[in-house]
């Protein structure tokens, strides 16, 4: 995953597993290592929109939404994201933007 984050202005590249729930009708996924912080957040999948509400995980708070797209020249299908990570306690917060292949 390519993450950039403002106001930190941290700019990371990290791996990151997209999990989808096990069954066929439940609408879950689970991002693991997000945030490049080990942590583990469920996102909501209606569509090809994704959002991520309120989680937290050691010293963050997580929030944000996203979307799954396949490029037209290639099957290679992709989720971009934008999300909020308070840090825990305290008043910092960074806006991030990333996008991820996803491998099937």
């Amino acid at each position: 995953m390519s993450e950039t984050c403002n106001p930190s202005k941290v700019s990371q590249g990290y791996s990151i597993q997209v999990v989808r729930s096990a069954s066929d009708t439940d609408s879950l996924i689970t991002l693991e290592n997000f945030y490049n912080s080990g942590a583990k957040i469920e996102g909501v999948v209606t569509g090809n929109r994704v959002a991520f509400p309120a989680q937290s995980f050691a010293a963050y708070t997580f929030s944000g939404n996203g979307t799954v797209f396949t490029k037209k020249e290639s099957t290679e299908r992709f989720i971009e994201l934008t999300y909020i990570v308070q840090v825990t306690p305290g008043s910092f917060a960074d806006t991030c933007q990333a996008k991820a292949i996803i491998q099937e």
